[in-house]
């Protein structure tokens, strides 16, 4: 038999607390951190329509939070769960342990989360603070959300973040690199074989090396910098707004890099590994804009540029050698 909340007579039976202990929940992952996450709203609302009680407890949830107000966010609810004085005064006591339930879990607690892409592919996430985080292809990153700070280990890849603002809590990137700390701004990192690259572009951000203590830098919209493979910070310089994350719209764009590092790039949308022979081929600088994933377009504009060959070894593996040792 159900028991309603206004028969002060009877006690919560085992399935009655346990339907409003979901309310209580999902009204805290409501009110907590800015709403709702998109991936868990189709979850809530099959809650919703599975069963009218559901609803209704929902409903009895939301009005004992806007009753309680500033009440629930002081102790006096804990006082009130001691209070055995009549059935009413026990009845008051249930309406504030619910409403202690909510504050438990609206209370900020230490929150882990890992974001990956698999290769070939971009994903967009969306975390419980607001801020968003875009992974470009073959990246991996993992979340740390608490009261004091909103913190990232920056695992590999390439990803742009677009920070909800709090003061309260800086937003935090750790590289194996450096650290990049913010308020809250956009700006996009990127690990390299000889460190890692940031680009600014909007708001201040600051960084410093892991290994030398006494270089950081703060950056601000339309400034890149990097924190190289030894430590020491590259010198900040200007870059074109405009192709700040050029790859969410599939583009990559290259300024004077290396054919390995470019190289490497392309790897990241594709399946098969491609080699370059022998190290000035490797270090020599390429600058252009290719599509993401599209080989032959890339193949035929380094034949262009470059007296080499690209030779197709089997369906896993291409090579990329000057004219005159292989290759056709």
């Amino acid at each position: 038999m159900r028991t309603n909340l206004k028969n002060h007579s009877q006690e919560m039976d085992p399935d009655e607390f346990e339907e409003v202990s979901m309310a209580a929940q999902w009204f805290a992952r409501h009110k907590r951190d800015g709403g709702l996450p998109l991936d868990e709203v189709s979850a809530f609302e099959e809650w919703l329509a599975a069963d009218p009680v559901h609803r209704a407890e929902y409903a009895k949830i939301e009005s004992t939070y806007a009753l309680v107000g500033k009440l629930a966010e002081s102790e006096v609810e804990r006082s009130a769960l001691r209070f055995r004085y009549s059935k009413v005064i026990t009845a008051v006591a249930a309406c504030l342990a619910i409403a202690c339930l909510i504050l438990l879990i609206l209370k900020p607690r230490e929150q882990h989360f890992e974001f990956s892409s698999a290769r070939g592919e971009v994903k967009e996430f969306t975390l419980r603070d607001g801020s968003l985080i875009m992974l470009d292809t073959d990246s991996r990153l993992a979340v740390t959300l608490n009261e004091e700070e909103r913190f990232v280990q920056f695992i590999r890849g390439r990803a742009v973040f677009d920070v909800f603002t709090d003061p309260d809590r800086p937003f935090k990137v750790e590289t194996g690199d450096g650290l990049i700390r913010v308020l809250g701004t956009r700006f996009e990192v990127q690990s390299r074989i000889d460190g890692t690259e940031l680009f600014v572009e909007k708001g201040k951000v600051s960084m410093r090396s892991a290994t030398h203590s006494d270089q950081s830098q703060l950056l601000t919209a339309g400034q890149k910098s990097a924190i190289q493979i030894d430590g020491t910070l590259a010198r900040v310089e200007s870059f074109d707004l405009a192709s700040f994350g050029s790859w969410r719209r599939g583009e990559l764009v290259f300024q004077d890099l290396p054919l390995a590092e470019v190289v490497r790039e392309m790897e990241r949308y594709v399946e098969q590994r491609i080699t370059v022979r022998t190290e000035s081929l490797r270090e020599t600088l390429i600058s252009g804009v290719f599509r993401a994933g599209k080989l032959d377009e890339f193949f035929s504009a380094i034949r262009t540029a470059l007296p080499v060959s690209v030779t197709i070894v089997s369906d896993e593996e291409i090579v990329i050698a000057p004219k005159t040792t292989a290759g056709f």
